[in-house]
């Protein structure tokens, strides 16, 4: 029954991400065409007619609204916040350094919240502060490959995020750091016991995740600085196979924790 009910929800969400991002995207086009890479992107290109994208936002927003309209007042308060926070990245924030990051971090974690209220589920601080600085630290790194990218350009600098090359090195210490304080909150949250007994019977082999986590968030970073690390770690990590398997592993031992 839970997953049915967040059907809707995780539909609402998703045209909203969309239309947020369509909305990112055409604001950023005159950059993008200029960007090594982002000059691909198909409204950059010109494979995608931008008149497609300017009609397509008003029909998504629709949808979402009709999607609203058959869930709980809370989800769809969510919903709002959500949307709102994207206008304002999308339009303002995403120019000022570091904070654009901290409100990236902040609209993924709004998703956990979403299912938290839909589900009536008591909140987890523990929850919301790890996915907080996690996000936080994949927010940074895509900054931090998105400036080497351009480092060979004349300006030096990220058009639209005011960023410049020499704060590659505040990048790599602010997002490092973030990770490491994710995997901190993460230990935490072990050695406090704050996780439901009737819901993990063997509790211990959650620290064999914590391994995992701090090898995959090690390895990210280390691509990143050598240079070979998508500017998306998100797609990065749906691609890698590397992933894959730490993802893998990271499940088996949540059930091992379950039922060993």
């Amino acid at each position: 029954g839970d997953w049915g009910e967040a059907v809707l929800p995780f539909l609402m969400l998703s045209v909203l991400a969309s239309a947020g991002y369509l909305i990112n995207d055409l604001l950023d086009l005159a950059a993008d065409r200029q960007h090594p890479t982002k000059r691909n992107r198909p409204f950059a290109s010109g494979a995608l007619p931008v008149a497609h994208g300017l009609a397509a936002v008003p029909g998504l927003l629709l949808v979402a609204v009709l999607l609203g309209l058959f869930l709980p007042a809370a989800s769809l308060l969510v919903g709002f916040v959500y949307l709102c926070g994207t206008l304002a990245y999308s339009f303002f924030l995403k120019k000022v350094p570091m904070l654009d990051a901290i409100v990236l971090a902040c609209l993924f974690t709004l998703r956990i919240v979403a299912g938290i209220v839909l589900m009536t589920l008591p909140w987890s601080f523990w929850l919301l502060t790890f996915s907080i600085f996690f996000f936080l630290s994949l927010a940074l790194l895509k900054r931090l490959t998105e400036l080497r990218e351009v480092s060979q350009s004349p300006d030096r600098e990220l058009r639209r995020r005011g960023y410049i090359i020499d704060d590659l090195t505040l990048l790599l210490s602010m997002g490092s750091s973030s990770g490491i304080a994710a995997c901190v909150i993460f230990v935490m949250y072990l050695m406090e016991e704050q996780f439901s007994r009737s819901i993990y019977a063997t509790p211990e082999w959650l620290w064999v995740i914590l391994v995992l986590l701090l090898y995959w968030l090690g390895r990210v970073w280390q691509l990143a600085v050598r240079g070979h690390m998508n500017e998306d770690p998100l797609l990065f990590a749906l691609r890698d196979r590397v992933s894959h398997l730490i993802g893998l592993g990271a499940i088996v031992f949540i059930l091992l924790a379950r039922t060993a």
